[in-house]
């Protein structure tokens, strides 16, 4: 059965809304799992950086006919326009709105596969992403304490072991509002593979470039040795001097303002730290420019990737059950199988990063709202006015809560008869609620 869905995933902090036409379930599926460590609930209220339509079709976009594999990609790149084909897919998008940072819209035909799906979107996001001032560049991108480090040339495997990998890859590099740069994880891992990931980014300390060889000493680099390095190693799929002079821009800012460094890719975990700490400085000093989305992001990221992980939530909404500053933990959640009385975690996004709320609330009700979709009321305290989300739109649930603790104890939820008066006093609100056609 092939239907429509929206999706919206961020790219180096800039949000991107797909809407999807003709797709099968199978498909939409397989794209949520592989982008769902980047993505962000669909909501009206997020701004997006760039909206993008694809309508699915099966045979060559360019001819109707059996795919001829020998149709290479083509790119047309200027300021007004960006036009892309293969034999796969074809997509033609315009800015919106004037200026560095302004909207970027388009329109798309694809194979109904993932490979097509996932090139096109590498071929889009690599065009716009100098355009808000970053860059998408071929290398390992790792974090060490607090701090984010870009490695070219990287033995991934030989990282994993050592540090934190957010890229193996592609990785996301853009301006901060601070002045400096930060490093992003993307969804585009080598392989067309699912690497696990979150929004959360770091602030870029050094860069790398890791070589085969004997050397096992780490040199410094000098900038034009660096900018060379680092211009091969950018993801430009266009062609002329306006993209040529973007990625030069972007590179020598980078080259300029940031140390670099060469070594040997068979370099000990104990070497590179050491090269991280010389060439990055203090690398454990706190980052203070996380945005309340990026935390909620690693959050998610964090349930998913133990089963289960703690927090303790701030507010009143939940007492008695959960007092304030108590800790709960929260276990992944199927949509499927929730049930009233059960305390969700859920993720609304705001107009911007910072406006993000994680909220804690029992569930008082679930209705349908179409094929394998549902709409959940939720409550908290009395006082509090009753919540509505289909889930993946306006909020993401993330968790249920499966225990809280009070100093160090397990407590369960709701195991007091004062416990369960409250509880039906707040599932009591529903025929109201239904009454009044919400």
């Amino acid at each position: 059965m092939d239907s429509s869905c929206q999706i919206v995933f961020s790219l180096g902090g800039h949000l991107c809304r797909l809407f999807l036409d003709d797709v099968s379930n199978a498909l939409v599926d397989q794209i949520l799992r592989h982008y769902d460590g980047w993505r962000v609930p669909a909501s009206p209220l997020v701004k997006e950086s760039f909206s993008l339509r694809i309508q699915f079709e099966l045979g060559a976009p360019e001819s109707g006919s059996a795919p001829d594999k020998a149709h290479g990609l083509t790119v047309e790149d200027n300021a007004a326009f960006l036009r892309a084909s293969r034999w796969d897919f074809r997509v033609h998008m315009s800015p919106a709105q004037r200026g560095p940072q302004g909207l970027w819209i388009g329109t798309a035909v694809c194979a109904p596969n993932f490979v097509s799906f996932d090139s096109l979107l590498r071929v889009v996001c690599a065009h716009l992403l100098p355009r808000w001032g970053g860059c998408l560049v071929q290398a390992a991108a790792v974090r060490v304490g607090q701090s984010g480090f870009l490695l070219a040339g990287a033995n991934t495997d030989h990282l994993r072991l050592a540090h934190q990998l957010l890229a193996e890859d592609l990785a996301a590099v853009v301006p901060s509002d601070e002045g400096g740069w930060r490093l992003h994880s993307t969804p585009f891992w080598s392989g067309f593979r699912c690497g696990a990931g979150s929004l959360r980014s770091w602030p870029l300390r050094a860069i790398g470039f890791l070589h085969k060889g004997g050397e096992t000493t780490v040199r410094a680099l000098p900038v034009q040795e660096s900018l060379a390095r680092l211009l091969g190693c950018f993801v430009c799929f266009g062609q002329g001097s306006q993209v040529a002079a973007q990625a030069l821009a972007v590179a020598t800012t980078l080259v300029k303002k940031l140390p670099t460094f060469a070594a040997s890719a068979s370099a000990s975990p104990d070497t590179l730290l050491t090269a991280f700490e010389h060439h990055g400085g203090a690398i454990d000093r706190p980052d203070l420019n996380v945005s309340m989305r990026e935390e909620i992001s690693q959050f998610r990221w964090m349930v998913n990737k133990h089963g289960h992980y703690g927090f303790r939530p701030r507010g009143h909404s939940m007492k008695p059950w959960i007092q304030d500053g108590q800790t709960v933990f929260v276990a992944p959640a199927n949509t499927m199988s929730l049930t009233p009385g059960q305390v969700l975690v859920y993720w609304t996004p705001g107009a911007s990063p910072s406006e993000d709320l994680l909220t804690c609330h029992r569930l008082i009700s679930k209705l349908a709202a179409g094929t394998n979709r549902f709409r959940f009321y939720t409550k908290g305290d009395n006082a509090s006015r009753i919540s509505a989300f289909e889930n993946g739109r306006n909020a993401q649930i993330l968790g249920t809560v499966v225990r809280p603790c009070s100093a160090g104890a397990p407590m369960p939820l709701g195991s007091r008869a004062s416990d369960v008066g409250l509880l039906l006093l707040s599932l009591g609100t529903m025929p109201l609620m239904r009454l009044l056609g919400r």
